[in-house]
């Protein structure tokens, strides 16, 4: 099944390339036909990418390349010399963002891409798609703040999905639900 390839390729991370093609077809069926399957899911997909990347949105495909619009904090100072911080959008290719950024868009992307390949059917597989995802080392490359929230933004975006995911970061555990994290020990012990 074309939904399982390279699921354990070490090396897969964010594919841009991969996923401009991708956006760009359901871009591209969308367009002839606002109802169709592929429009609902590149709906779905985005809908998924601004539960977990609320100040990203926009989302398109320029050339072969995934643009997005972020709404960042720009500090600076008012005509009267006060200090003030606005928020300004700015246009950028995804391959421009933080690691954390792109590693978030990674996960949510492999997972929708995924979830409609294996739900065809499904105007809405990110939601009614059904299934374990494991992830190792879920933490990695994204910052404490993001850490914090992971955990609980993953089922909320993936509601019929189970995550078993593997940490070191005592922020991603610390706010996962209680009963939802078990700490395993060398030499066998387990505490729930």
């Amino acid at each position: 099944n074309p939904a399982y390839q390279s699921i354990f390729n070490k090396e897969r991370g964010l594919e841009i390339g991969a996923l401009a093609q991708w956006w760009k077809a359901r871009e591209s069926l969308a367009k002839e036909d606002a109802g169709s399957r592929s429009a609902m899911q590149l709906s779905a997909t985005t809908t998924a990418l601004l539960q977990l990347l609320p100040d990203l949105s926009a989302w398109r495909v320029v050339d072969d390349e995934v643009i997005v619009d972020k709404t960042v904090e720009v500090n600076g100072f008012t005509t009267t010399g006060e200090a003030e911080t606005r928020r300004e959008v700015r246009t950028l290719p995804i391959s421009a963002l933080s690691d954390g950024e792109r590693s978030l868009i990674s996960i949510t992307t492999d997972i929708a891409q995924r979830l409609v390949v294996l739900n065809p059917a499904s105007l809405n597989p990110v939601e009614t798609g059904q299934g374990v995802v494991l992830l190792d080392e879920i933490d990695l490359h994204l910052h404490p703040s993001w850490q914090r929230h992971i955990a609980m933004h993953l089922p909320r975006v993936f509601p019929a999905l189970q995550f078993i995911a593997t940490t070191h970061s005592p922020q991603v555990v610390g706010e996962t639900e209680p009963g939802r994290a078990i700490l395993l020990h060398a030499g066998g012990k387990v505490e729930y």
